[in-house]
């Protein structure tokens, strides 16, 4: 599956270049139709993140009320989902669908032979990292596009509503080091796409955050609906 997502992305990548001369700029037009086609999932995903965000004081009152049932306590919160129609992995599906265009692109970005030599901005070479520099003594690269990467991947978390219990978000603090760690001596194509799709989830979020927050709404029992 990988490899057609890689082989999809590769020649849609190579007729944007065919159009605007420069594959770093192909390489934004590509995560702009990505971001835009994924853009209402997302928006549906960002709603369910807030919604759970308002259910968070009443999820921790379940908690402290059955902290020594966890059974009863996981029942009592999958019926409190229910009564309020929150699905609780609807934050979960646009990171479902991403997956396989981030390994192809992954996989694409890092082997393109097209990319050899192609610059961009201060990037002489997009199949290699964007080192500008070393650290004096350590002689450790300094490569400007993962770490931009990674600061845009901290911004979105903090707008991201905060879910989920103090040990999961302590875990998920991680996450842009991690990135950051993958992608530091990677091909510097990948960062770019990376970076470029954080920006606009964060403009998303912006534009989500101006909307009315959700609110909390009993949903009425399936006999008891209007026909």
């Amino acid at each position: 599956m990988f490899k057609l997502v890689c082989q999809f992305l590769l020649n849609f990548m190579n007729l944007l270049h065919s159009w605007l001369r420069d594959y770093g700029l192909a390489i934004l037009a590509l995560t702009t139709i990505i971001k835009l086609t994924l853009w209402p999932i997302q928006n549906r995903a960002n709603r369910s993140m807030r919604q759970m965000a308002a259910l968070s004081p009443k999820m921790q009152e379940l908690k402290e009320k059955y902290k020594d049932d966890p059974t009863r306590m996981n029942q009592e919160v999958m019926k409190l989902y229910k009564q309020y129609g929150i699905n609780p992995v609807g934050g979960c599906l646009p990171m479902l669908i991403q997956i396989p265009i981030f390994f192809g692109l992954f996989k694409m970005l890092g082997q393109a032979v097209e990319l050899r030599n192609a610059k961009f901005l201060w990037v002489k070479d997009l199949s290699q990292p964007d080192t500008v520099a070393h650290l004096p003594l350590l002689g450790w690269p300094i490569n400007i596009i993962p770490l931009c990467m990674a600061a845009t991947q901290i911004w979105l978390m903090a707008m991201t509503p905060k879910t989920g219990d103090a040990t999961q978000r302590r875990v998920m603090m991680f996450t842009p080091l991690i990135f950051l760690f993958i992608c530091y001596n990677f091909a510097a194509a990948l960062a770019l796409y990376y970076t470029a799709q954080n920006l606009f989830s964060i403009l998303q979020f912006y534009q989500n955050r101006n909307q009315p927050m959700p609110k909390l709404e009993k949903v009425a029992p399936a006999g008891k609906r209007k026909r």
